[in-house]
């Protein structure tokens, strides 16, 4: 981690210059889970945002509990993108996800067509998912209708976060000092989840 992201994330002191979050951290510090387990097989989107210049990349699960409350978890964060594609194919294998989705207007595009190559079911979002997604998660934060579980590279993203006013909407601004691919990634795997076909009957013979 970047040294003003460690200070953020463990001694929770913001760098000079630091602008304030879009999201209240009173609000983000009452919504941590360390108790709900990731769902098995079929129970979670995925979600994966590569950041600025392709410096690093996220991955995290969303999937809603039976008392309909979302939960977000951060599955892998690294530098780079390379890593990406084996590892996107491996957790699709492993959890076989209802649903994998990217931004197709940031810098996950290039990185999307590869992991598409690898055999991952990975969907674009549209700018309107995106826009929706964001509104949704924070407004899920606010009602604490939405957890998370804790990981530093998730808090440092949430600490960074910034409102981009496009027209009358407005989405997570990428052109900060500090990634935000972990919160990305986290908005658009709780809208995945939400969004996705509901899973098959099963089957019974009469």
């Amino acid at each position: 981690m970047k040294p003003g992201e460690f200070a953020r994330a463990y001694g929770n002191r913001w760098p000079a210059g630091a602008a304030e979050s879009a999201i209240p951290a009173l609000i983000w510090s009452l919504q941590t889970d360390t108790a709900t387990a990731l769902p098995g097989p079929g129970g979670a989107a995925i979600a994966f945002e590569v950041g600025q210049g392709g410096a690093d990349a996220a991955i995290v699960a969303g999937w809603r509990d039976p008392a309909g409350m979302a939960h977000v978890e951060l599955l892998d964060v690294r530098d780079g993108t390379s890593w990406l594609p084996a590892r996107m194919a491996a957790l699709a294998a492993a959890l076989e996800p209802r649903a994998t989705v990217y931004d197709r207007l940031g810098p996950a595009v290039a990185v999307g067509d590869e992991v598409t190559r690898a055999g991952v079911d990975a969907q674009p979002a549209t700018f309107d998912d995106l826009a929706g997604a964001a509104s949704a998660f924070l407004a899920g934060l606010a009602e604490r209708r939405l957890w998370y579980r804790p990981h530093p590279a998730l808090d440092a993203a949430v600490a960074a976060a910034v409102r981009r006013d496009v027209g009358d909407r407005w989405v997570w601004g990428r052109k900060g000092a500090y990634s935000v691919a972990a919160l990305i990634a986290a908005t658009l795997a709780v809208w995945a989840f939400d969004h996705a076909p509901p899973p098959p009957e099963p089957f019974h013979v009469r």
